[in-house]
């Protein structure tokens, strides 16, 4: 994951060389965050970590497939992903039919700091990220 950045900036803002190259995306932005911890000024930390943040959170679309399912206590619908990542539905839409693993869920942003989920053509409902 890198951010492009142009003239004596990108010199800066390098990240710092890797062991080895990233497991997955999310690993790799965790890598790119936590390298932030190494730029020494303070302002020049913050203004990094908020440019890396800005940029996981533009991921318009993610196909993925579902691991897990389950309602919370409330009824909601929780679920994970393949990759790990976990959602929980946030609006009272109903979950048709009984997703299972392997299907296919794609989640899309909706709005700024929104996003909508679809399990194998189902209905969609609106969903946060857990981890």
């Amino acid at each position: 994951m890198g951010l492009a950045v142009s003239g004596a900036a990108a010199a800066q803002d390098e990240e710092p060389p890797a062991d080895k190259p990233p497991a997955d995306k999310e690993a790799g932005a965790a890598r790119a965050l936590f390298a932030c911890c190494a730029v020494a000024a303070e302002p020049e930390r913050l203004a990094r970590y908020d440019r890396e943040v800005r940029a996981q959170e533009m991921v318009e679309r993610v196909e993925e497939k579902l691991a897990s399912f389950s309602f919370d206590p409330s009824g909601r619908a929780v679920f994970t992903l393949a990759n790990g990542a976990r959602w929980q539905q946030i609006d009272n839409e109903a979950v048709l039919g009984e997703p299972r693993p392997g299907e296919v869920v794609v989640i899309e942003s909706a709005a700024p700091c929104s996003f909508k989920a679809s399990i194998a053509g189902r209905r969609t409902i609106r969903v946060r990220r857990l981890s």
